[in-house]
């Protein structure tokens, strides 16, 4: 079978590799793929970028490269909160310790359905209100031009005896590839349509390495780096997960 070229948005070329093009990087290109018309969309401009964003991510990126085989996670607040909203990692799967084997991005996003408490006993008319905002959060999600490129993942959790479904976990996951760019474009969105971060509040980013897992020292002075940002410690997940359950809480 002949390959298939598609035109890269972002630098024009003829691209075979429909996940990053292999001539700039972009992730433009798995639009082009989908059929998404990127006119409509925010992802071709910066305009739209909190300030800082893309360079934490090329630091990330670059900290990766200095401290193979650890675990490399950037946190994302709004400015002047502690709160957590998205964390960008080289983890390919949250739940685990396992890295990506080469520099990548990835975010895992959860929403958690609630559809009883942990013992089985009927949620309240609050943990029920909390939960129908939590699946509006996900269907507006799932309405973003971006929502194609995740992979979904359901995960039920049962009572102690495993007779009732008390809850699902929810999770979509991306991954960016070295294409910062394009992360910081997409999470842009996703923290301005999902969490309502205005762009004029700003962002709090910090990056951490966590060599736990290596047998290698690891480096988290990047001054002389050009990619470098602020190296401290983009995930979604356990984010969204206290906030899916704090929406359901008593």
């Amino acid at each position: 079978m002949a390959e298939q070229y598609l035109r890269c948005p972002n630098c024009g070329a003829n691209a075979t590799n429909h996940q990053n093009c292999e001539y700039c990087g972009s992730l433009l290109v798995r639009f082009v793929e989908k059929g998404i018309d990127l006119s409509k969309t925010t992802y071709q401009s910066d305009a739209e970028v909190f300030p800082g964003l893309e360079q934490e991510l090329m630091n990330n990126l670059s900290l990766q490269r200095k401290n193979p085989n650890c675990i490399v996670e950037t946190n994302i607040c709004a400015k002047g909160d502690s709160g957590i909203l998205l964390f960008a990692s080289n983890k390919p799967n949250l739940n685990d310790e396992e890295v990506s084997p080469e520099p990548q991005l990835f975010t895992h996003i959860y929403f958690v359905e609630q559809l009883a408490n942990d013992d089985g006993t009927p949620l309240t008319a609050k943990q029920i209100k909390g939960n129908e905002d939590t699946m509006k959060d996900m269907d507006a999600f799932k309405k973003l031009a971006c929502f194609p490129l995740f992979n979904q993942t359901d995960e039920p959790f049962f009572n102690q005896d495993m007779t009732i479904n008390v809850h699902v976990e929810h999770c979509f996951s991306i991954n960016y590839g070295q294409d910062a760019t394009g992360a910081a474009r997409l999470i842009s969105e996703l923290l301005q349509k999902i969490h309502g971060v205005p762009l004029s509040r700003g962002l709090d980013l910090s990056t951490n390495v966590d060599g736990y897992n290596s047998d290698t020292p690891t480096q988290t002075n990047d001054d002389d780096d050009e990619e470098g940002g602020i190296p401290s410690w983009v995930y979604w997940a356990g984010a969204a997960l206290l906030l899916g359950l704090a929406k359901c809480a008593f």
